[in-house]
């Protein structure tokens, strides 16, 4: 097996939010396998990088929330932004809000589409 480690890293400097290549299956599970690796070595936020440019939503909730754990919110933060449910949005917002990070929790709401909570902040603490 290879280590995919120094293309992932190089993946990474880019944009690869909006990263549209044409992966084989094989080297996206290949990806995945290095995240898991990342994972295991405690490097959350780049395995959540990784999750990003393989489109695996399941992991990057999961990551995120071992994110949460290990009392990371901005990590996790990253990981639900890019995953995008609602609920753990939600979630995240409520903890931003809790710390008080209220510009961060504010963009955990909008891109939950969560009006009232959006308000709230806008009218109340911004």
């Amino acid at each position: 097996m290879e280590d995919f480690n120094l293309i992932l890293k190089e993946l990474m400097k880019k944009d690869f939010k909006n990263l549209n290549a044409p992966f084989s299956e094989n080297l996206l599970k290949e990806f995945e396998l290095t995240a898991d690796r990342y994972i295991k070595n405690g490097n959350l936020l780049d395995a959540i990088k990784v999750f990003v440019i393989t489109k695996n939503k399941e992991k990057l909730i999961s990551t995120s929330e071992l994110c949460l754990k290990d009392n990371r919110p901005y990590d996790a933060l990253q990981g639900f932004l890019y995953a995008g449910s609602i609920e753990h949005l939600n979630k995240i917002g409520n903890i931003m809000m809790s710390i008080p990070d209220v510009n961060n929790a504010l963009i955990a709401f909008r891109k939950a589409g969560n009006a009232e909570m959006v308000n709230f902040i806008e009218l109340n603490l911004l």
